[in-house]
């Protein structure tokens, strides 16, 4: 004869029970997962990011919209009259234009990593997406620029004084930049 108490058929049931809520949460989380970690690198997350923004800007902005062969997107959201950056391209000059911003600067996670108001500028000290972009724009301009990692700081990403990333490698850049003023040499 087989003997079964009440203690051995609660545990029974019970055991049962806990094994049905394992296996739920079991098959919620591997439903749920996929979703939550769709990009598995920060450069992934920054190139997806700019395909989906530039598709967005280009069928919402109110604004001229230009692109650039690099890739920059460039928001014209003011165009000015005034004098035009020259471009930087021979490395042996010394000299470049001098320019006068006001600027904000967003990652693409909407994170502002710098700001700066009537900031004194070298041309060919900067970015090389903000020399490109720069070197088109007129004085009196505000315009909104989308920079590539490439042409921003790259793989290397920009560190502050104490060694931390102010700017993650491979980040998209994101700057409202107001052209005050040009001294062209």
């Amino acid at each position: 004869l087989l003997f079964i108490s009440n203690k051995s058929i609660k545990f029974a049931v019970d055991k049962k029970r806990i094994m049905r809520k394992y296996i739920l949460l079991l098959s919620t989380l591997l439903l749920l997962l996929p979703s939550c970690q769709r990009f598995s690198t920060w450069k992934e997350y920054n190139e997806e990011w700019l395909i989906a923004k530039r598709a967005e800007i280009k069928a919402t902005s109110p604004y001229e919209v230009v692109e650039y062969a690099s890739g920059i997107i460039v928001e014209k959201i003011h165009t000015g009259y005034g004098a035009v950056p020259k471009p930087y391209y021979d490395p042996d000059l010394e000299i470049s234009s001098y320019v006068r911003v006001n600027y904000k600067g967003w990652l693409a996670d909407g994170t502002l990593f710098d700001t700066g108001e009537e900031v004194n500028l070298v041309l060919s000290g900067t970015v090389q997406g903000w020399q490109d972009v720069l070197s088109t724009m007129p004085q009196g301009s505000l315009w909104k620029i989308y920079l590539p990692a490439d042409k921003g700081y790259g793989a290397e990403g920009s560190k502050d004084a104490y060694g931390n990333f102010s700017v993650p490698p491979y980040s998209v850049m994101v700057f409202e930049i107001d052209l005050v003023e040009v001294n062209n040499f």
